[in-house]
């Protein structure tokens, strides 16, 4: 199987987002740390690493449908979204929250997350160049 460069777009995309991620973890775990205490730190770091192993899961699928069946990448995008979400609502709804949850710092770095990741994903997207005539 011969790989081209339009085929790595998606792992581009996986790299990025988790590079941006990685910052993320240690701008939330030093705020944390330094203005409020651990479990604050640790609910935001905790809720950050969440999200973005659920996020490249989606993009995971993605990259893999996009070079075996091209034809259903939206399909299965969407039915990873959607799985996506039903495991988050088991998960709130399951499981108890721990002691030292912090909720505000946990949903400010989960909103911080999925605004990041989106913000990467469209510019790696408008880096990336199709070719769309040989």
């Amino acid at each position: 199987m011969n790989i081209t460069v339009n085929d790595l777009m998606w792992r581009k995309v996986a790299f990025a987002c988790v590079n941006a991620m990685s910052w993320l973890v240690i701008g939330f775990g030093t705020a944390g740390i330094l203005y409020a205490d651990w479990h604050a730190a640790l609910s935001a770091v905790g809720t950050i690493v969440i999200v973005a192993f659920f996020s490249w899961i989606s993009v995971a699928l993605t990259d893999v449908t996009s070079r075996r069946a091209p034809g259903i990448v939206m399909v299965v995008a969407m039915a990873g979204f959607v799985l996506k979400l039903v495991a988050f609502a088991l998960i709130l709804t399951l499981f108890d929250a721990p002691f030292w949850l912090r909720p505000e710092w946990a949903a400010t770095a989960a909103i911080a997350a999925i605004i990041l990741w989106q913000v990467v994903e469209v510019i790696v997207f408008i880096r990336h160049r199709h070719r769309i005539y040989d």
